[in-house]
């Protein structure tokens, strides 16, 4: 009977520990962390404002404006600042973190660049080649870089 009740305590004293443990997890609180790191990860020290786009924009091209993070394939944190956008052309701020695993430094790039055809903003420069487009039905920006054989991909979340 002594090890019975000992065991019993045992069992008690073992569930109160993994609830106690438990996290109250908040998914927006951890969405906010997750965004904050990436921004200090990857600073755009440059002040800018955002431009309100014109009304007569389609939707695939008026919904870039705006703050985007993310990280290219979920490890180089980014973020890309949509400050001015038109039928024809759009104003950026890009900005990347370092990975020294991957020998990657930061850096940013701050450029007015044509929309291709599709509304999609193409960025080239020597080896490095952005591309990005809305989705507009999960509000996120969908992103392909090429530099040299590498190929990366990217989803980033609208910051404001």
């Amino acid at each position: 009977m002594h090890k019975l009740l000992t065991n019993l305590f045992l069992i008690v004293i073992i569930s109160f520990h993994f609830v106690s443990c438990k996290e109250d997890i908040d998914p927006a609180k951890q969405t906010e962390l997750n965004r904050n790191k990436i921004i200090h990860e990857a600073p755009i020290k440059n002040k800018y404002e955002i431009e309100k786009p014109i009304d007569n924009l389609p939707e695939n091209i008026k919904a870039f404006s705006g703050h985007w993070v993310g990280k290219w394939n979920d490890v180089i944190p980014s973020q890309l600042v949509v400050v001015s956008i038109n039928h024809a052309e759009v104003s950026f701020i890009y900005s990347w973190g370092a990975n020294q695993h991957k020998g990657i430094e930061s850096g940013i790039i701050t450029e007015t660049a044509m929309l291709d055809e599709r509304g999609r903003i193409k960025y080239v420069n020597d080896d490095l080649s952005l591309t990005f487009t809305v989705d507009t039905l999960l509000n996120k920006v969908i992103g392909v870089s090429i530099r040299g054989d590498v190929v990366s991909n990217i989803v980033m979340e609208k910051v404001k």
